[in-house]
């Protein structure tokens, strides 16, 4: 989907257990000439959490960094709750 939304953009999954980081690279929201107030990565974000939903985990996703809000590198992290897990939703 980031690739999809603009062929430069480079994406690196991490997972370990049942947390996960993703950094963007060249994203299309995070390209701005000056630096904004809030991360423009949440479109990133959004779409994630919008794919937990379908495949029905319980997840929390958040961005990190931001290279629109300053970062040196755009990095969202997801938190899995596996079914049955203290604080997972039934």
């Amino acid at each position: 989907m980031a690739r999809s939304t603009y062929g430069a953009t480079s994406v690196k999954v991490q997972w370990q257990q049942w947390r996960g980081s993703v950094d963007l690279g060249s994203s299309l929201f995070c390209e701005v000439r000056d630096p904004v107030d809030h991360p423009l990565c949440e479109f990133y974000a959004s779409a994630l959490r919008r794919l937990m939903h379908l495949f029905e985990l319980d997840a929390d996703v958040m961005t990190d960094r931001c290279r629109a809000t300053g970062a040196a590198q755009c990095t969202l992290s997801v938190v899995v709750r596996p079914t049955g897990a203290p604080g997972a939703s039934a």
